[in-house]
């Protein structure tokens, strides 16, 4: 069953220091040396076509996400970085849930996954180098697209402004830098505390080829072997839309809301050509640790 492998792991992987001024409001992360931790809740509806033969089937999940933040540098614009991601829980239904129940398809999509990189006061985290195997490249990018961060823009803004979310190029990404939409869309509270809501919004291609994909380090064996090994084309859209709520005074977000509508093409030309459309929803809602 390499083809139900494969597919569940692809499938699973397919704040603001903000002060007023009299010319806007300047956005910026406040860094302090310590831990961040966010815990998200994700649910996956897909539709399925098989060769003419249609499956509904969905993932639900819980999922960690720490960031371990070093000392900021002089400037207390960049700092050093560390992000840990685990699925915690993993429910499926339907096809999904028949497939999660082959080989290690779930253990391998509960692994921890380590990033290391650097944060910057304008909240982006990069990683240094996304390195290992499959599961570590697509945790690394999608938190890169879709994490707990928005990065703000350079210069100051007022309510209703707009700035570009660059999205990097990379093996999951595409050849080509990529760009979503983020604009400041009100100031409100939420749980007692001053926020700015920040709304991004656009459409990310999908070319995806898991042959060139790094390799697993040492002995890979089961999942890991299967997707260091196999060659899945996968192409598409996905078409984005959240919300992040920003604590003014901390810059940290607290708060994300997320929908992602997919519409992906998978070809398996290792595997008889086998193709497969699939389209999906999901919906994310990812919150920080109360301290």
């Amino acid at each position: 069953m390499k083809l139900s492998k494969a597919f569940v792991l692809v499938s699973l992987s397919i704040s603001a220091l903000a002060f007023a001024s009299p010319d806007g409001i300047t956005l910026r992360k406040k860094l302090s040396e310590g831990m961040e931790t966010y815990h998200a809740d994700v649910s996956i509806k897909m539709n399925m076509d098989l060769g003419g033969q249609e499956q509904e089937t969905g993932i639900t999940s819980k999922a960690k996400y720490s960031f371990k933040i070093a000392k900021p540098d002089d400037s207390g614009a960049s700092a050093g970085a560390e992000m840990t991601s685990q699925v915690e829980k993993l429910e499926a239904t339907g096809l999904m849930e028949m497939l999660m129940n082959q080989g290690n398809a779930d253990d391998a999509a509960k692994k921890a996954v380590t990033v290391k990189g650097k944060m910057s006061d304008r909240g982006r985290f990069t990683p240094d180098k996304v390195a290992g195997d499959a599961t570590s490249m697509l945790a690394g990018n999608s938190m890169m697209a879709m994490g707990p961060f928005v990065e703000f823009p350079d210069k100051a803004i007022n309510v209703g402004d707009s700035w570009d979310q660059v999205i990097p190029k990379g093996p999951l990404t595409g050849k080509e830098d990529q760009k979503l939409t983020a604009k400041l869309v009100r100031q409100d509270t939420l749980d007692g505390k001053d926020v700015y809501v920040i709304n991004v919004t656009g459409k990310l291609k999908t070319s995806i080829d898991t042959s060139t994909l790094p390799k697993p380090d040492g002995d890979a064996t089961g999942t890991a072997a299967l997707m260091a090994n196999a060659k899945i084309i996968i192409n598409g859209t996905s078409e984005i839309s959240g919300d992040y709520f920003i604590d003014k005074v901390t810059g940290k977000t607290l708060k994300v809301t997320m929908k992602v509508t997919t519409k992906q093409n998978f070809e398996m030309p290792d595997m008889g050509d086998m193709k497969i459309d699939m389209t999906g929803v999901t919906t994310t809602t990812m919150t920080a640790d109360k301290i």
